[in-house]
């Protein structure tokens, strides 16, 4: 299933491909989120060494791969946020696609590490009292696997990343541009901060 829109809020970009693993059984899933410093990147890239998400799909385990809305133009949480919609739609396809909704997984390297971990440590996301089906489900995952991505971003110093060599500057802009904000302000604005620790 390609180009699946899966958000409200910004369906041209919230969209997803399901790669779904033929079954007797329902199949448990993983959904692939794509890295690339929350700035670019698409869904079904796939861009892992040897052929991770074939030995996925080999195993019995459908692919679910997500595009979401990048920075400099959507902020924090706008990434975090449109993960667990997704984990939520996913949840609301079980039957139609034929997934075990209580083996739900994520994967994702870099940025893609960070949404996932986000989403699998954090409390789940349902709202129960929500007008939209969607999401009165349940964003709990079963598992994720995180490939090199950042998780305590508190510890990060954009202004130390900077002078680094080769790709330094290029990391540095990556985590302001996630927060809207300079690299003074990343490391000193109380209310930055903040953001930083909620999205750590």
């Amino acid at each position: 299933h390609r180009e699946v829109v899966y958000g409200r809020t910004h369906p041209d970009i919230q969209k997803l491909d399901a790669y779904l693993v033929r079954s007797f059984q329902p199949t448990p899933a993983v959904v692939e989120i794509h890295g690339g410093g929350w700035r670019r990147g698409s869904k079904s890239q796939f861009v892992y060494a040897g052929n991770l998400m074939g030995a996925i799909l080999d195993a019995g385990i459908s692919v679910i791969s997500i595009d979401y809305r990048l920075t400099p133009e959507h902020t924090f949480p706008a990434q975090m946020d449109d993960v667990v919609r997704a984990v939520q739609f996913v949840r609301s396809r079980a039957q139609e696609w034929h997934l075990d909704p209580d083996r739900i997984g994520a994967l994702g390297g870099s940025a893609g590490a960070h949404l996932a971990a986000w989403v699998a440590l954090h409390d789940d996301m349902a709202r129960s009292d929500s007008a939209d089906p969607v999401e009165r489900i349940s964003s709990r995952l079963a598992c994720f696997v995180e490939l090199s991505g950042p998780l305590d971003l508190t510890r990060v110093r954009p202004t130390e990343l900077a002078r680094q060599p080769l790709r330094g500057q290029d990391f540095a802009n990556a985590f302001t541009a996630a927060f809207g904000c300079t690299a003074d302000e990343f490391e000193n604005d109380p209310d930055v901060r903040q953001r930083v620790r909620d999205a750590s």
